[in-house]
């Protein structure tokens, strides 16, 4: 019983950490982006 509850417990640890990655990801590529153009425009 404790080993299934163990692994449950880091499972759902592993899906909050990766949705939290995904959005740090998400926030870093919208940056990136928002970045890019700007030098475009500069450029143009």
């Amino acid at each position: 019983m404790i080993e299934t509850a163990e692994r449950g417990l880091i499972f759902i640890i592993g899906i909050f950490m990766g949705i939290l990655a995904g959005d740090a990801l998400n926030d870093l590529t919208k940056k990136l982006m928002k970045n890019a153009r700007r030098k475009t425009k500069r450029q143009i």
